[in-house]
């Protein structure tokens, strides 16, 4: 999996996904685990054959 960094653009980041966690995209069903260093969430991979697959971020 490829991904650039976002750190220049962290907080429009947060203000994207916060639209969605507020509208319910994001059910609680699909939080694996939170620490106080990461959140692992449940996620459907459409562009690897639909596979189920855990996501984990850090709290930074």
């Amino acid at each position: 999996m490829y991904s650039k960094a976002c750190l220049t653009y962290s907080e429009k980041l947060v203000s994207y996904l916060a639209r969605y966690t507020r509208k319910g995209v994001m059910s609680e069903s699909r939080l694996v685990s939170a620490t106080e260093e990461t959140v692992s969430f449940k996620y459907r991979d459409y562009a690897d054959n639909n596979r189920d697959k855990v996501m984990t971020l850090s709290c930074d």
